[in-house]
């Protein structure tokens, strides 16, 4: 396995302490999105046309071995993703002004690889990736 051009021993990707992995995909509009209504959701202020959020997919795990957690990732990514694809919704239709599509990743500082054909397919979906470090 190589890491930015350095060849690794399997036993070298194991880590001293396990890395805390957190990912969730949310929705954001001013209006609600009827394909997304069985997500959970709630609503910023209480007035009938302000934000809305849906909770689309969350996942949490450590571990200690980086392939493992690249692993997990990867699946957890795709398997939000899925759930939007099973929806239904248009994807251009989450391009729309007003409509805001966020993934967020937090783990620590330089230790996940987001894979490319997981950026490729959250771009499909206009979202924005936002990632934050645990230390």
């Amino acid at each position: 396995m190589s890491r930015l051009g350095v060849v690794q021993e399997p036993d070298e990707l194991e880590e001293d302490e396990p890395t805390r992995v957190i990912f969730s995909l949310i929705v954001n509009s001013g209006s609600p999105i009827a394909a997304l209504a069985h997500f959970p959701a709630r609503t910023r202020a209480p007035r009938p046309d302000d934000d809305y959020f849906y909770d689309i997919f969350h996942a949490e795990f450590e571990d200690d071995n980086w392939n493992t957690r690249s692993d997990k990732l990867d699946a957890a990514v795709n398997d939000a993703l899925d759930l939007l694809d099973a929806s239904g919704v248009d994807p251009d239709g989450l391009a729309a002004p007003g409509v805001h599509v966020r993934a967020f990743f937090t783990f620590d500082p330089g230790a996940e690889t987001i894979q490319a054909s997981v950026v490729k397919r959250l771009a499909g979906y206009n979202a924005a990736i936002w990632i934050d470090a645990n230390r």
